[in-house]
């Protein structure tokens, strides 16, 4: 599914392992390997939002929506009609805050 959203700089596999320790030692699980291809064209918090909205509603997570906003600060990456507005209206609040900021850079 992740591929099919065409992010650049990145794919990602199915895999299936067995973990010889931990709450599910022994049982085959299954999940997916997350390969950067291009570090620069990656967005690890565009394709985390959108990993997390895939896995929140075809996967059984115990998370009810006041983790989702203490985490996320907003319920609003539930909302089917409302994800790339959030993620725009991010996207403007961080290039704000790098603009603010650029003259404390270091380097």
């Amino acid at each position: 599914y992740m591929n099919k959203l065409g992010f650049d700089g990145v794919r990602a596999r199915r895999v299936r392992f067995t973990p010889t320790f931990s709450k599910f030692s022994g049982e085959v699980c299954r999940g997916i390997q997350i390969h950067v291809t291009d570090e620069n064209a990656f967005s690890p918090f565009e394709y985390g939002m959108y990993l997390f909205r895939y896995l929140h509603y075809n996967y059984d997570l115990d998370i009810n929506e006041g983790t989702i906003k203490r985490n996320f600060g907003t319920s609003r990456i539930l909302e089917d009609n409302h994800l790339n507005t959030l993620l725009y209206d991010c996207r403007e609040k961080a290039a704000q805050f790098k603009k603010s900021t650029e003259k404390y850079w270091v380097y």
